[in-house]
């Protein structure tokens, strides 16, 4: 092995970089008897993962903006807002892309598979001479699969709609309605935290006194009524945005299920599932170990809720920032279009 390396080294096609340059491989790559299947000209933060099968091409396209200050995980953890000391990384707003990507395929119709609803509809795209330029549209943190099938019977877009990032319409034809509550906020029994808080605005579990509800891990219920006079014409478009949620969440409009969103944009479309007059919004929403995990790494271990093994891994939570958690809205009711 070690003659063949030296060998693979020496070869004077080889062409050796200094440092890891994006730039520079691309280059490199485009010059290449059998170029990338795909090409970004925009200098936007997308990031792009090919898997082909015997039946299709498929991509994975992802908007990853808001962590790209961030080469590894552990940078990210020890980020932190210099002001209130507060991490911020994974909240702070990032940019919706809107580009256009080349993939270099021309027999085949390219569709937008959506990772939260399931929905396949038609990629909108324009025939070039190296391929076809896909219009993707993704929010921060949002995903969408770009698949190119030998055959395929997409005919349409079907609702539930949503562009290439998400559940839920993009478009707003009307002025948002917020919902502001109050909200009762309920935790499990068992974990330390008060069994309810009335909330007059929607904050993180980290912005509160209580330490227990400030290091929860698991499942809280967020409830509230609204006022809808508006039950418009059957049928009539509206979708519930939820704004930031710092977890995954589960959502019920009156008794009935909407469905569980785990990235931006937190988004459900609620046409024809409002009532004219009160309506019951309830959302469950669980978070990560982390917070747990940091107020365990201080106690004696029979003090813990948590259980890590080997138990000097405790060691890694010591000290850390907390992440904020739960639900931080705006919640807001988007008519149309």
């Amino acid at each position: 092995m070690a003659p063949m390396v030296k060998e693979l080294w020496q070869d004077p096609r080889l062409v050796k970089l200094d440092k890891h340059d994006p730039a520079k491989i691309a280059t490199l790559l485009e010059k290449a008897p059998q170029p990338p299947a795909w090409r970004v000209t925009d200098d936007v933060p997308l990031r792009i993962v090919h898997r082909r099968t015997p039946d299709a091409d498929i991509f994975f396209l992802v908007n990853r903006s808001i962590l790209d200050d961030y080469p590894n995980m552990t940078e990210l953890l020890a980020a932190k807002d210099m002001d209130t000391g507060e991490m911020y990384a994974v909240f702070k707003e990032g940019k919706t892309i809107d580009t256009s990507v080349l993939f270099r395929s021309k027999d085949r119709t390219p569709e937008f598979w959506q990772p939260q609803t399931g929905e396949v509809r038609p990629a909108p795209c324009k025939e070039t001479p190296e391929g076809l330029a896909v219009r993707v549209t993704l929010a921060p943190q949002a995903s969408v699969f770009v698949v190119f099938r030998k055959s395929s019977t997409v005919s349409g877009e079907k609702r539930p709609g949503g562009t290439a990032g998400g559940p839920g319409r993009d478009a707003e034809s009307g002025v948002a309605t917020p919902i502001d509550g109050p909200w009762d906020l309920k935790f499990p029994a068992g974990w330390g935290a008060p069994p309810t808080v009335t909330l007059s605005r929607l904050t993180s579990w980290t912005e509160f006194s209580d330490p227990n509800i400030r290091h929860f891990n698991g499942i809280a219920t967020y409830r509230t009524t609204f006022a809808h006079s508006q039950a418009g014409e059957k049928g009539a478009l509206a979708t519930l945005d939820l704004g930031h949620v710092a977890a995954i969440c589960e959502v019920w409009l009156n008794g009935e299920r909407l469905g569980i969103a785990w990235c931006p944009p937190y988004r459900f479309d609620v046409t024809g599932k409002l009532r004219s007059g009160q309506n019951e919004l309830e959302i469950r929403v669980v978070n990560t170990w982390h917070n747990r995990l940091v107020a365990d790494a201080a106690l004696p271990k029979d003090k813990r809720v948590s259980r890590m093994y080997p138990e000097p891994r405790y060691g890694r939570y010591r000290g850390r920032n907390l992440i904020r958690s739960g639900l931080m809205g705006p919640v807001r009711l988007i008519p149309g279009p």
